[in-house]
Parts: C-alpha cells; structure tokens; sequence
C-alpha cells in the first residue's frame, strides 16, 4: 500500500508492529491494519511474519479494547473471542468464548489484593453459573483439588 487510504471519513493505514503507538505484547505480529476516524484507531487488524491474520480488535479509544477475534485456524475460521467490558461495580471484565461457538466460557475481573496489587478472579462457566476458579488456562481449571477440563461439545466438565 503506497501510504494512507481514505473510504469517507475512515482512514486507513499499514503499518509495521515496531512503528505502532499502542502496545504490541505479540513479538510474532509484523504488520497491522489500522482503522481511523477522526484520527482515533477503532479497528485493528494484525499479521504474522508469514502473512497470517492472527487477530482482529475493536477499539473504544486508542487504549480500550472492547473485542478481540484470535487466530484463525487451518481452515481459516476464528477460534477464540475476547470481550472486554465492566461490570456493575465498575471492574474490568475479560469474557471469552474458548472455542467460538457465541458463549462465553471464562470470564476474568480485575480485583485488587489485600496490598493494592491488580488481580484476576478467574471464573469458569459450567452448569449454567460462573464458578470461581483458583488457576484457569482456557483449557484446564482447578478449584482446589478439583480439575475441570474444557470439552469444545459440552464446555467444562469435571476431570473423572
């Protein structure tokens, strides 16, 4: 692309990860796909160094981000969905969908320790409430010495 494309008042940008203004946590993302208006990126798209699309975010402002799809898989599908909102005591919510099928499976809230320090509680969606988990990976979860284990069919399941 031979600089910024214009469609309406949307511009739009290819740029290297190293030249970005936000934070890029990703070594592997090479370029992105930006979308403006009013000189404010609202959509995000990113790529690997092979040419891969690996994710998609929406913005609420150059900081905020309210959606993420992540990686496609090897037929070209995506495989996990990130929204990111508050709840109604004002804390930061992460909800993911594991697996893309329109539920949420994990949701994380921003918390703070008994030092200040930000936390995560993690929660698990399993027999239709979210239950608090002690670790989650989006794979396995534990609550003490209970492992549950994420099935893409039936969502999370005691480990038997």
């Amino acid at each position: 692309m031979v600089g910024p494309r214009k469609f309406g008042d949307i511009r739009i940008d290819v740029l290297k990860a190293s030249n970005f203004e936000g934070s890029i946590n990703d070594p592997n993302i090479h370029e992105i796909l930006g979308m403006k208006k009013k000189n404010e990126p609202f959509l995000l798209i990113f790529q690997d160094k092979m040419g891969n699309t690996t994710a998609l975010s929406l913005l609420k402002d150059k900081k905020s981000t309210v959606f993420t799809l992540k990686s496609l898989n090897a037929q070209g599908g995506w495989v996990q969905a990130v929204y990111i909102g508050a709840n109604e005591a004002g804390k930061r919510v992460f909800l993911t969908d594991i697996d893309f099928d329109g539920r949420f499976d994990v949701k994380h809230v921003h918390v703070f320790d008994d030092t200040g320090k930000k936390i995560f509680s993690k929660y698990i969606y399993i027999d239709q409430i979210w239950q608090q988990v002690d670790r989650c990976n989006f794979r396995e979860a534990k609550l003490g010495h209970i492992t549950y284990v994420f099935d893409p069919n039936s969502g999370w399941q005691i480990e038997r």
